[in-house]
């Protein structure tokens, strides 16, 4: 069990989380249980808890989010905290300095990675490039392997296109 693992401890801490991380009412909030596996059942998608506590991910996804996980062909548990962070940072350079980085900007300065137990994914700073997003967790030993679960309107916005791709 990792440090956040209170916010979905009962429906009074899911409640609180919702409000903490913004959460519309148009998606549904579960904790992972003993018999979840990496697998979406349900149209529950899983998310690592760490990632929207500690990455800044939101729902609905912010779009460059969404193109990454697109591009890249991975399901959202498949990229591990640090991936979320570094996108997230990006978002977040965008919104300050009123740039455009996309996805082509991620991938000239970082390399997706495959992890050695071969099903999730990390970024790594290609050489001789300048790192967005500085001060990572080498490890997230910590936070541990929570995931939320989420269904309902995670994905998409209600202004956005119904016809938009879907990220695996």
């Amino acid at each position: 069990m990792g440090v956040h693992r209170h916010w979905l401890g009962d429906p009074l801490s899911i409640g609180l989380f919702r409000e903490a991380y913004q959460v519309p009412a148009n998606v549904e909030v579960r904790p992972d249980g003993p018999d979840d596996g990496i697998s979406y059942s349900d149209d529950w998608m899983p998310f690592w808890l760490v990632s929207v506590v500690e990455g800044r991910v939101r729902f609905p996804l912010h779009p460059l989010l969404r193109d990454c996980l697109r591009e890249w062909g991975l399901s959202p548990c498949q990229l591990l905290p640090n991936g979320y962070k570094i996108i997230m940072g990006v978002v977040r350079l965008n919104e300050i300095l009123s740039i455009n980085l996309g996805v082509p900007d991620i991938e000239e300065a970082y390399d997706l990675c495959k992890s050695a137990e071969g099903h999730t994914y990390y970024l790594r700073l290609r050489v001789h490039r300048t790192a967005f997003v500085t001060a990572l967790e080498d490890s997230y030993k910590y936070a541990g392997e929570d995931r939320v679960f989420v269904r309902g309107a995670w994905e998409f916005g209600e202004a956005e296109s119904s016809t938009t791709a879907r990220i695996p």
